[in-house]
C-alpha cells in the first residue's frame, strides 16, 4: 500500500510531498495576498503592492482593495503583499481572481468574503496548492462582525482545513476587510518570525465595538465551539485576537476531528514540507542526481548512487533539525518508526511520521486551602 498516495503514472523527477493528518478529538519568504474588490483598476490581475498612495491611484482610496491594504500596513511595513482585485464576492469571481495568481507562492491569503460559498471557493482553490504536484501552500483569513447566532450559524456552514474565520462583535467602525486585514497582519508577524510561534491573545489594530454589543465569555466558547475564531474587546476598548482556528470540524467521513483546528498547523507543515523537498532535491536530483541501489549494494566512496538507507539518513537528520529548532518533536519515535524503501523502479518511498510542536493554550490550577 502506497504511503504518499502520488499516482504510479506521474512522472516528473525531484522530491514530492504529500500532508495527511492521523486524525484527533526555514528558510522561506514570507508572501502575502490580499483580495478584495475595487470598481477601478484591472481585475484578476496580480499586482505587487508598493506604497498607499500608489495603490490608492491603482484601486481608488475608498475601495476594499485600499482599506485593506492601508490596515494591513498599519502593522506589517514589511511583508510583501500582492493585490487582486475581484470582479465580485461571487464563488466564481473569487475563484477567477484566485486563478489569477498562478505560481505566485503565498503563505496568507486575506479577503473580507466569509461566506460559506467564499470559504468553499478558497477550500477547492487552496486544496490544489496543497497538492503533492503543487507545493504552494498557503491559508487564508477573513473576518466577519455579527452577532453571536449569526456566527453559530455561519460556523455550521463551513468546513475547511485552509480558512479562518474570524468573529467580532457588531457595531463597530470597521469594515470587514480592516477586521480581516488586521488579524492578517497579526498572523503573518507572528508566523514569519517562526511558523510555531502561537497566534492568541494578540492586540489588534481595530476599533471597538459599543460595549455592550461585546461578547461575553460564554458566547465566545460558543462561537469557537462552532468553528469560528474568537476575539474578544477590555472595558478600556482594546480588542484582541483571542483565539483563532480553522473552520475544520470535522473529516471527510463526517467524524468530529481537530487535526486542523490549530491556525499554527498548517504553519508548520508548509515550512517543513518546503524545508523537506528542498533539502532530498538538493541532495539527490538536478546536477546530483543519483543511480538508485538497494540497501544490499554496496556503494563505495566517490560513486554517484544512493540506496535507500542514505535517503533515511537524510531524512532523520532534517527532522533532528526540526526538533532542534522546536517546530517538531518526539526524535525517539521518529528514529523508530521513519522508514524510505523502493516501491518501483527509480522510486524511493519514504514515511515521515512528524509530531509538530504544540501551543500552550491553558494552565489550569486547583488551589486547595485550609485554616
Amino acid at each position: 500500500m502506497s504511503i504518499s498516495n502520488i499516482p504510479e503514472s506521474f512522472p516528473l523527477p525531484g522530491t514530492w510531498i504529500t500532508i495527511s493528518s492521523t486524525g484527533g478529538v526555514a528558510s522561506t519568504t514570507y508572501q502575502v495576498v490580499l483580495v478584495a474588490t475595487s470598481s477601478t483598476g484591472n481585475t484578476n490581475t496580480p499586482v505587487l503592492a508598493g506604497s498607499l498612495a500608489d495603490v490608492a491611484s491603482a484601486f481608488g482610496s475608498t475601495s476594499d482593495i485600499y482599506k485593506g491594504y492601508a490596515r494591513y500596513r498599519s502593522v506589517d511595513t514589511v511583508t510583501p503583499v500582492y493585490l487582486v482585485n475581484a470582479a465580485s464576492d461571487s464563488a466564481t469571481d473569487i475563484t477567477a481572481a484566485l486563478t489569477s495568481l498562478g505560481d505566485i507562492p503565498a503563505n496568507l491569503f486575506i479577503t473580507p468574503f466569509a461566506t460559506s460559498d467564499a470559504v468553499k471557493a478558497f477550500d477547492t482553490f487552496l486544496a490544489s496548492r496543497w497538492a503533492y504536484n503543487n507545493g504552494l501552500d498557503g491559508i487564508h483569513v477573513t473576518a466577519i462582525a455579527d452577532s453571536m447566532a449569526n456566527l453559530v450559524a455561519l460556523g455550521s456552514t463551513v468546513n475547511s482545513p485552509y480558512s479562518s474565520v474570524e468573529g467580532f462583535a457588531p457595531g463597530g467602525t470597521d469594515s470587514d476587510i480592516e477586521l480581516a486585514a488586521a488579524v492578517g497582519a497579526a498572523v503573518a508577524v507572528k508566523a514569519s518570525a517562526d511558523p510555531a510561534n502561537p497566534i492568541q491573545g494578540i492586540a489588534l489594530a481595530v476599533a471597538a465595538a459599543p460595549l455592550g454589543n461585546a461578547f461575553s465569555q460564554s458566547a465566545r466558547e460558543a462561537i469557537f465551539n462552532a468553528g469560528i475564531g474568537i476575539t474578544k474587546q477590555d472595558t478600556a476598548g482594546n480588542v484582541y485576537l483571542e483565539r483563532p482556528r480553522m473552520t475544520y470540524q470535522t473529516n471527510a467521513e463526517g467524524t468530529a476531528d481537530d487535526s486542523y483546528q490549530d491556525i499554527e498547523a498548517l504553519n508548520i507543515l508548509a515550512y517543513v514540507r518546503t524545508k523537506l523537498q528542498a533539502r532530498l532535491n538538493s541532495r539527490f536530483f538536478g546536477e546530483n542526481s543519483k543511480k538508485l541501489v538497494d540497501n544490499d549494494t554496496m556503494i563505495y566512496p566517490g560513486s554517484n548512487a544512493v540506496n535507500p538507507n542514505i535517503i533515511l539518513s537524510e531524512i532523520i537528520a532534517d527532522y533532528s533539525e526540526n526538533v532542534d529548532n522546536l517546530l517538531c518533536q518526539d526524535l525517539a519515535t521518529f528514529l523508530k518508526t521513519a522508514s524510505a524503501r523502493i516501491v518501483r523502479t527509480g522510486v524511493v518511498e519514504v514515511y515521515y511520521p512528524a509530531k509538530i510542536a504544540g501551543v500552550l493554550r491553558q494552565i489550569t490550577v486547583g488551589i486547595q486551602f485550609s485554616k
